[in-house]
C-alpha cells in the first residue's frame, strides 16, 4: 500500500504545523484529516502473464521503483502507479 500524508502550517514560519504523519496526533487531525491509503498492484507481472487483473505488488528491501502520481485539478483525489526499475525478484 501506499500512504499519503501531508503538513500545512498557519504562519509562514513553521510554528504551527497540523500535519496527518502517522506520528503526529492531534484532536483535529484525529476528528478532520487522516492519511490517504491505496493499494499497490504489480501491473507488470500481470501483464507478462495475460492475466486480467493485476496481483498484489511485493518487494524486497532495496528494491528500485518508479513512483507516477496523479492528481484531479482540483487536487482532491491522487492516484500512484508503481513499476518496478530493475530484474523483477520473487
Amino acid at each position: 500500500a501506499v500512504m499519503f500524508h501531508w503538513e500545512v502550517y498557519s504562519d509562514a514560519h513553521p510554528t504551527a504545523p497540523l500535519s496527518t504523519h502517522p506520528s503526529q496526533t492531534s484532536f483535529v487531525r484525529d476528528m478532520a484529516w487522516g492519511q490517504g491509503l491505496q493499494l499497490v498492484e504489480d501491473w507488470g507481472l500481470a501483464t507478462g502473464t495475460g492475466a486480467h487483473t493485476p496481483a498484489p505488488l511485493r518487494l524486497q528491501a532495496g528494491e528500485w521503483v518508479r513512483l507516477a502520481v496523479w492528481y484531479t485539478a482540483d487536487a482532491i483525489e491522487a492516484h500512484v502507479q508503481v513499476r518496478r526499475e530493475g530484474p523483477q525478484t520473487q
